[in-house]
């Protein structure tokens, strides 16, 4: 078994049935919200003192988009998913850490380009006639590790000639 030139702990990305589904979930229950609130604005006003017909609607949504984005922060962390990307000579390899089983191995040679911006990668491959990109970012706890990475990872981007593409990782 080879041995990486240097792994990492990455958090991998959300599967885009599952972060639709929770959006669109979390939208429904913003809407839901701002429906309530109007419908018993009377006894909000009896509770709180507060009278949403003098508060403008931009206020009111901002208020009640913050609950929503806490909540939806915390089910991202929740049920974020982390994996190990090891840097080989000429591959990469991303591994599951919970069972230790291969997700995806690259060759550098299919890699297009890749956009850096710390503490975020975008590795873009191209796979047959059409290509993928997969955005990673290191948890907020490994910057020791990221510093250790970077030069071993900018060592495998001369090494195999990929090119490094500007503009910010979405």
């Amino acid at each position: 078994m080879e041995t990486p030139d240097a792994t990492i702990r990455m958090r991998l990305p959300l599967p885009m049935g599952k972060a639709l589904f929770a959006g669109v979930l979390l939208f429904i229950g913003f809407v839901a919200s701002m429906i309530l609130c109007f419908e018993y604005q009377d006894q909000i006003e009896g509770l709180a003192g507060i009278s949403l017909a003098q508060i403008s609607i931009v206020t009111i949504m901002i208020v009640l988009a913050i609950p929503w984005i806490i909540i939806a922060s915390l089910l991202i962390r929740k049920f974020a998913h982390y994996g190990l990307l090891s840097l080989f000579k000429d591959h990469l390899t991303i591994t599951s850490i919970e069972n230790k089983k291969i997700i995806k191995n690259y060759p550098a040679k299919d890699i297009v380009f890749i956009k850096i911006q710390h503490p975020e990668f975008r590795f873009t491959f191209k796979e047959g006639h059409h290509f993928n990109s997969i955005n990673m970012s290191v948890d907020k706890n490994c910057q020791d590790q990221l510093i250790s990475f970077s030069p071993v990872f900018h060592t495998f981007i001369q090494r195999n000639k990929i090119p490094i593409q500007e503009g910010v990782v979405l």
